[in-house]
């Protein structure tokens, strides 16, 4: 049932956006894959790297709870003209 003045392409984009809709991944599924995104991005120079090094378990969940935060926030994942080293560590992930 659609809401009036609400396209189904608007209603699917927020609950996208909201993880309502889209892949059933596990939280866990989702954690691993993250980790093994932040394992493929890890150099020395990177600004997780320490404390990825010592816990990617932890490290991969915090982070992806902050981008999660973000996007739920309107983040769409492109870091700003100048960023932090963490968003932009974020925005390369």
């Amino acid at each position: 049932m659609e809401t009036p003045g609400i396209s189904a392409g608007s209603t699917q984009l927020l609950q996208t956006r909201l993880g309502l809709a889209g892949p059933d991944a596990r939280h866990s599924t989702r954690i691993r894959r993250y980790m093994a995104r932040l394992a493929e991005q890890d150099t020395p120079a990177a600004w997780f790297h320490g404390s990825f090094a010592v816990d990617p378990w932890s490290k991969a969940i915090d982070l992806l709870n902050l981008r999660d935060e973000l996007v739920v926030n309107g983040w769409t994942g492109l870091a700003p003209d100048e960023p932090s080293a963490k968003l932009n560590a974020l925005a390369s992930l």
